[in-house]
């Protein structure tokens, strides 16, 4: 039999909340990088049409917000990618050590909304692997939108539909959790980073539903 003092250590290890290190910034880091070029290349749709963040701040200036609803929505399509790539980046650093156990992660939203994010990233790259890629090989890569002289890439509205689909997962998650009476735990930083995540994501439903139905 093993040592009873042992394995209370060792428990004690496991329960340990993980702390932010060199490591974690590097993955962070690298996640924030592509979600810029993600952003980038949504940007790069609007510039074809003579629109980009300059032009969109400009316009905030001289009309105000309210002026024109698409200076809301381009602000939100533009931080699409970063909330996928940020959400995939804390699902690599949840599975390192020291993690709470299993029956625990199952109970804590912000796990649950990294989980969506992730499961959606992994879903966007696959449909362009398999789809979007072949589909520009075609010569079949833009589809005209609803919008007057408008074309959204078939990437776009994937990205659009697939973050209204995390937003649903996130709002029946954190549902079933509410009505459960699931305990609040002691949260460490990737926990409340993953609600800050989801809470966002439920934040940004509506206009991603919104320029989705726009696309086609």
């Amino acid at each position: 039999m093993s040592d009873p003092a042992t394995n209370l250590r060792a428990d004690r290890s496991a329960r340990r909340p993980r702390r932010f290190g060199l490591l974690d910034a590097c993955v962070l880091i690298a996640a924030l990088a592509f979600g810029f070029w993600g952003g980038l290349g949504i940007e790069s749709i609007y510039r074809s049409y003579g629109i980009d963040a300059t032009v969109v701040v400009r316009n905030i200036r001289n009309l105000g917000w309210l002026a024109n609803p698409y200076h809301i929505q381009f602000w939100f399509e533009i931080l699409a990618p970063l909330s996928l790539s940020l959400g995939f980046a804390l699902f690599v650093l949840r599975r390192l050590g020291p993690r709470p156990r299993r029956s625990r992660l199952a109970r804590q939203p912000g796990n649950l909304a990294i989980d969506s994010a992730t499961f959606a990233a992994l879903a966007l790259a696959a449909s362009s692997g398999l789809v979007v890629y072949p589909l520009i090989l075609t010569n079949r890569f833009f589809f005209t939108g609803s919008l007057p002289l408008t074309l959204y890439p078939l990437p776009f509205r994937v990205l659009m539909i697939t973050l209204v689909a995390v937003g649903a997962s996130v709002a029946a998650g954190w549902g079933r959790l509410i009505l459960d009476g699931s305990s609040r735990e002691k949260a460490d930083w990737i926990e409340w980073s993953g609600r800050i995540l989801g809470a966002w994501l439920l934040l940004a439903t509506p206009c991603y539903l919104w320029s989705a139905l726009l696309s086609y």
